[in-house]
């Protein structure tokens, strides 16, 4: 046997190692621990945020280029958007009950009119996707509208449910 394996004995080490991973995270996954991990107020509290975070920067640049501020690019606007539409998908799934706790904004009316906010996240959902389409026609006009309605309704759900 040489010292140096061949390209063969490379890739079925590195599929095994890949196999292992896959299975110790596995067994992670369905593991206790990782249950508490998942219900943990902080860490609900903690991924909320770092979405929010990610969905105003993905925004954000979209706005720069409705504002001129920024060269409209079809594929940026369209990861950009497509990367709001993904989180604002999930906004219903960051919000379980339990996990009003600091440094979270959210306000206890999120929990007290669940069906007006589940209403106003699905709202803000639908005019992301027709965001998405905007784009993906590259319909800069129907772009500059769709994205005007996604800030209403994010501002519009802010104001109802997020401390100021």
């Amino acid at each position: 046997m040489t010292k140096n394996p061949s390209w063969l004995h490379r890739i079925v080490l590195s599929c095994l190692i890949v196999a292992c991973s896959f299975a110790i995270f596995e067994g992670y996954k369905n593991s206790e621990a990782f249950a508490q991990t998942a219900q943990n107020p902080a860490i609900i509290v903690k991924n909320r945020i770092d979405r929010m975070k990610a969905l105003k920067e993905a925004f954000s640049v979209l706005t720069m280029m409705t504002t001129g501020k920024r060269d409209y690019d079809s594929k940026t606007a369209l990861a950009a958007a497509t990367k709001v539409e993904k989180i604002t998908a999930e906004i219903l799934e960051m919000f379980p009950k339990g996990s009003l706790i600091p440094p979270s904004e959210a306000l206890p009316a999120i929990w007290e009119d669940w069906d007006r906010f589940r209403t106003d996240a699905e709202t803000s959902h639908g005019e992301t996707l027709a965001l998405v389409e905007a784009i993906a026609h590259n319909d800069q006009a129907d772009f500059q509208n769709r994205h005007k309605n996604v800030g209403r309704t994010c501002k519009m759900c802010h104001r109802r449910f997020k401390q100021r």
